[in-house]
């Protein structure tokens, strides 16, 4: 489904005037590549925390799209009450060539992922102005090992339990830019690599409790380095580590079988017309304007109160000064089952983003009770209030959880802004609002303004 027609006919008619032709225009150019993680043996109670290299197209090409889910051998999906998906990440980096053996290379992705988790990753798709018309993003490069070698995160992206129900798609003609051939240094090559990290709560004792990583139901007093608990740490990602098991009823006996993340990729390939997007993020335990915050948090409980109070309704809000300007493509949450809302407001109380949480009803995966098995996707209307935020401009985030049955631990409150960003040195193709492109129309064709009036009127813009 278009979202941007007449964006996507106002391109095509800018670049019909500059002699080219763009397939990336064309919704039969998207290609679809579907791939499987190595397997994962679980048994009842099983965590596993799996790094692995992963696969996605080759060469340069748009990210439109992209779909996770565990599955069984046979493709069948895996409901979150049977393995509940606390997250899948995908990092694309550019690697030095040939440095490091298939197991030390895997150490170190670790190490660069959980990394870019705890520094905010988000920030590596910044925008610069380089060599592009459409501009071009800047890299952050983790020195990750003893010989001090640079390991460059070009992409960053992923989601948790909420994977099958939250839309995560590029309207044309923008995309995620993946592959792009000046990213890559020379004596580097790019790489995909991809964290699973699943709980397996079938005969669980605390089924709810599994999923929120509490620390007592996995017999868990250490991180994974084996260093103590901090004083208070009640549960989180540090007590629901790679190979520990969350506490199974005595008397539950089921099989051990083996599950793969399954993913698809959609993109076109790499042409004039695709605009590329950048990224930024906001955690909603920020404590100050940078938007970076614990990641994860405690919601306490509300005891007797009235389950209906806004006694019983945790609110957590953060702000974060843009890091750039431009126009906004798409933004979502990321949050934990008991989330109730989630909110992005533009610093004069413009509202950005509502993106409340969707939760299941049924027994099937996608639909499972209980659990948030979608998130709303927010696509601002092109030329709306809504639709553009400002270099510096403040903006807050707000998320609310349920503290009936508290407390609740490892809660998230996560968005993440996708954006072309403005570039000042001159007009461009982004489009972003149609009274922008308007003027940009005007200015590319070397046309009176009054021409392009009489093509936007005709286009009923």
């Amino acid at each position: 489904m278009e979202r941007f027609p007449l964006l996507v006919l106002l391109v095509r008619i800018v670049f019909f005037f500059n002699g080219l032709e763009c397939q990336s225009l064309n919704p039969n150019s998207v290609k679809k590549e579907s791939f499987r993680s190595p397997p994962m043996r679980f048994r009842p109670g099983d965590v596993k925390n799996k790094f692995f290299h992963a696969q996605g197209p080759k060469g340069h090409v748009g990210k439109r799209n992209f779909f996770a889910e565990i599955v069984d051998e046979n493709g069948v999906s895996v409901p979150l009450h049977e393995v509940y998906l606390h997250h899948w990440v995908m990092m694309e980096l550019a690697l030095p060539k040939k440095t490091k053996s298939a197991a030390e290379m895997t150490a170190t992705v670790k190490e660069i992922m959980t990394k870019a988790r705890y520094s905010h990753a988000d920030d590596v798709v910044a925008p610069s102005h380089h060599h592009h018309h459409l501009g071009r993003r800047q890299h952050l490069r983790y020195a990750t090992d003893d010989k001090g070698e640079d390991f460059i995160a070009l992409n960053v992206f992923g989601v948790g339990g909420e994977t099958r129900g939250t839309l995560i798609r590029y309207p044309a003609p923008f995309a995620m830019e993946v592959g792009a051939p000046s990213a890559i240094p020379e004596g580097y090559e790019r790489a995909w690599f991809l964290n699973v990290h699943g709980i397996d709560t079938r005969g669980a004792v605390n089924r709810m409790g599994c999923t929120e990583c509490r620390c007592d139901l996995f017999n868990a007093t250490t991180t994974e380095k084996g260093d103590p608990l901090s004083e208070g740490y009640l549960g989180g990602l540090h007590c629901c580590t790679d190979e520990r098991r969350c506490a199974v009823k005595e008397d539950f006996h089921g099989p051990e079988r083996t599950l793969y993340l399954q993913y698809t990729w959609e993109y076109v390939e790499w042409d004039e017309c695709v605009v590329p997007t950048s990224q930024f993020g906001i955690d909603v335990t920020s404590k100050d304007a940078s938007g970076h915050g614990l990641i994860e948090y405690t919601v306490e409980g509300c005891g007797n109160a009235d389950p209906e109070s806004e006694d019983c309704v945790d609110t957590h809000d953060a702000t974060r000064i843009a890091p750039f300007g431009g126009v906004l493509i798409t933004l979502v949450s990321h949050l934990h089952s008991t989330a109730l809302d989630s909110s992005l407001w533009g610093e004069d109380g413009r509202l950005l983003c509502h993106s409340p949480p969707i939760y299941g009803n049924g027994t099937e995966a996608g639909n499972e009770d209980g659990y948030v098995v979608g998130v709303v996707s927010c696509y601002p209307a092109p030329g709306s209030p809504a639709s553009r935020i400002i270099q510096g401009e403040r903006l807050h985030y707000q998320v609310k959880y349920s503290k009936v049955d508290g407390p609740h631990t490892g809660v998230m409150g996560l968005i993440a802004v996708q954006i072309v960003p403005d570039l000042p040195e001159k007009p461009n193709l982004l489009l972003l609002s149609l009274n922008h492109l308007t003027a940009f129309v005007s200015w590319i064709l070397k046309s009176p303004v009054s021409l392009v009036t009489s093509l936007k009127e005709s286009l009923g813009l």
